[in-house]
């Protein structure tokens, strides 16, 4: 009888060796090839990422040359003002806010929370180095927004800043769930190859 369970107990040790080592060679075997498919998944999403923000602030140009070219015209400040501006927490449009050389609103189309928002100095400081400042922008606590600012001057027209700007919500929600998708792509064509590379080396 004790030979009976010792003979099991070796064989029981066998297999589980043999099946250890086996499992061991097909995982170090897979690893190369799952490591390409975690780089693959995550370039597509940053690369899908970064094509959205993009798209977002090539969107924004147009409105700030409308507003230059409607200075350039003559237009006065004041009359580029809105009597309803929207409300930047819950807006969904873009906007537009002009700013003097010492950085108070003169005229917009946004408040948050009552007032006109004022970026920090070193944004329009680098507007005024540069040209124009893309940035992203949070003004409040879970208030982001694309924005660009320009500087702009021209001749009988006192210089001022251009910013125009849309909230990231919509982005940030896409980006969500392209990450989800990209996710359960990932999980799916990992499990695949391990199986398929298991079966092939059966």
């Amino acid at each position: 009888m004790t030979r009976l369970l010792q003979s099991g107990m070796l064989i029981h040790m066998r297999l589980h060796n043999k099946i250890h080592k086996k499992v061991s060679r097909v995982f170090l075997a897979w690893l190369p090839l799952g490591f390409v498919i975690t780089m693959m998944c995550g370039l597509v999403f940053l690369v899908n990422k970064f094509q959205m923000r993009a798209e977002m602030n090539e969107s924004l140009k147009p409105v700030v040359e409308e507003i230059v070219h409607a200075l350039e015209r003559g237009v006065s400040i004041e009359a580029l003002g809105v009597n309803v501006p929207v409300n930047m927490v819950t807006t969904h449009s873009t906007y537009f806010v002009l700013y003097g050389l010492d950085r108070r609103p003169l005229a917009g189309n946004v408040l948050l929370y009552g007032q006109t928002p004022v970026p920090s100095r070193g944004v329009f400081e680098y507007a005024k180095k540069h040209g124009s400042n893309v940035v992203t922008w949070q003004p409040a606590r879970g208030v982001r927004q694309a924005v660009t600012l320009v500087y702009h001057e021209s001749a009988g027209v006192s210089p001022v800043y251009v910013l125009v700007g849309h909230p990231l919500r919509d982005i940030e929600h896409r980006s969500c769930t392209l990450f989800y998708l990209i996710e359960f792509a990932w999980a799916m064509t990992m499990l695949g190859s391990l199986g398929a590379m298991a079966l092939v080396s059966a």
